[in-house]
């Protein structure tokens, strides 16, 4: 089992929780179809064979009207051939359903299996190596947890220790049971630490195996079954459209419908109604206007539409002749 450069991995891209939801939800998809396409051949078969007894019997009764004779007209013999022809479709669509029920179904109804057993197994894959995860990170959290409470513990006792040991008039059986519940503390924490810095390596061990190994193995076990099942379907496929392909003329007229639909789509016509359907003429600006009634509040000379240049106002003006220039050239840096 290999895989190309070009082709696409779950093992590279699907391999985190989002991804394993998405194969899930993927595969349930296409079992879902799957039971649509076989509810739907079997029905289709049922018709097709409903259709052609129906055509048996009709073509019976028509058969026994003919003699000889008639068929010495050639127009009537043409009616004796249609007669002929119309019993060979009946009795080759009979042909052809029975095979569909007998092996093209059967080949249909083990993909489904084989797809559900897939997806059974692999959930159950993905569950046990996820719970081994989740007990290696719980065993870590129980351990760090333990960890806090024995170096609490340990501390304590040292320092009970230490304080008996710190009197005057030291007690032997104060300071032996103080010894011995400090040692036993201390004891206590140093396995809980190596128990401890054993998990984590355990943990990290268990986590490059799983992230690097298993999980990769797993997606690409799963992408090749899953496009070998692709194969199968495609064979399925390939022969429901043999067995149901007649020529018919109404299939052709359909699909020269389809086709003259999809070539009268014009990209330069596309939006064309659209356009049509919301023109509407554009309104001309308002010019903005001096309000005269400015001119009549000062008595300062000022006149409408035009600049005051004098001392008071010349260096802002210049200024802001700088400000348009050098915005001016920020818009054509090239002038």
């Amino acid at each position: 089992m290999s895989f190309d450069r070009q082709h696409l991995r779950f093992s590279v891209d699907l391999s985190s929780k989002t991804g394993h939801e998405a194969i899930l939800t993927h595969i349930e998809g296409e079992l879902k179809h799957l039971e649509h396409v076989r509810e739907y051949l079997t029905k289709r078969a049922k018709v097709e064979l409903d259709y052609a007894s129906a055509l048996t019997r009709i073509n019976t009764v028509a058969s026994k009207v003919i003699n000889d004779n008639e068929k010495e007209s050639p127009i009537r013999k043409a009616w004796g051939t249609y007669i002929a022809e119309s019993e060979t479709k009946a009795k080759l669509i009979t042909e052809f359903t029975n095979i569909l029920n007998s092996t093209t179904l059967k080949r249909l109804d083990q993909l489904i299996e084989d797809k559900r057993n897939l997806l059974k197994v692999y959930r159950i894959e993905k569950f046990r190596v996820d719970s081994g995860c989740k007990q290696e990170s719980d065993e870590i959290d129980r351990l760090r947890k333990t960890y806090q409470d024995n170096a609490k513990e340990s501390e304590t006792g040292k320092r009970k220790y230490e304080e008996v040991r710190a009197k005057d008039k030291l007690n032997g059986k104060d300071w032996e049971r103080s010894k011995d519940k400090y040692v036993k503390t201390t004891m206590k924490l140093h396995h809980n630490h190596n128990d401890y810095v054993l998990a984590l390596k355990s943990g990290n061990c268990h986590q490059g195996f799983y992230n690097d190994v298993f999980v990769p193995t797993m997606l690409n076990s799963l992408q090749y079954l899953q496009e070998e099942y692709v194969e199968e379907w495609k064979d399925v496929l390939q022969d429901v459209f043999h067995l149901t392909n007649c020529c018919r003329e109404e299939y052709m007229s359909s699909s020269q419908a389809v086709q003259a639909s999809v070539t009268e789509v014009k990209r330069d016509q596309e939006y064309a109604n659209f356009i049509n359907n919301n023109r509407q003429n554009q309104k001309p600006a308002l010019a903005f206007i001096f309000d005269p009634s400015l001119l009549q509040l000062t008595s300062t000379g000022v006149t409408a539409d035009e600049l005051v240049l004098n001392d008071l106002t010349m260096e802002k003006l210049e200024y802001r002749c700088v400000l348009i220039l050098e915005f001016a050239f920020s818009l054509c840096p090239l002038f």
